[in-house]
């Protein structure tokens, strides 16, 4: 896990306030279903990988994966294309009705990057 603070903050801040949070976690060995809260309609989840800064020369090949991932609202489902879209993630999200949405990120820094998905799912 990643967190990540930017603005007029004290480190120190950040880690107390992670801590209040993360520490009301089990650090037993419950299963993932057992940490599953049962209100909550959707999981929202994002897989991240290191991607690349601004200056970096794989910076624009990763722009065009981005576009060719594609995303994908069911709610926009409506628009015709259903299982002719462009990316096979997207195809196959729609026609097995895996998530409810999904699209992909490409944040750049300075020095580092993250590329991944974000989505919702039930």
């Amino acid at each position: 896990m990643v967190i990540v603070a930017s603005g007029a903050f004290k480190h120190e801040e950040i880690v107390e306030k992670e801590k209040s949070i993360f520490l009301k976690l089990s650090h037993g060995s419950t299963t993932s279903s057992e940490n599953v809260d049962a209100d909550a309609p959707l999981a929202q989840f994002a897989v991240a990988f290191k991607g690349s800064s601004w200056k970096d020369p794989d910076s624009t090949t990763l722009m065009a994966m981005e576009a060719m991932l594609g995303s994908y609202t069911k709610h926009t489902k409506s628009s015709g294309v259903g299982e002719f879209k462009i990316s096979q993630l997207v195809q196959k999200l729609e026609v097995d009705k895996m998530a409810e949405s999904m699209m992909p990120f490409n944040i750049k820094y300075k020095d580092t990057g993250l590329f991944g998905i974000y989505a919702t799912a039930k």
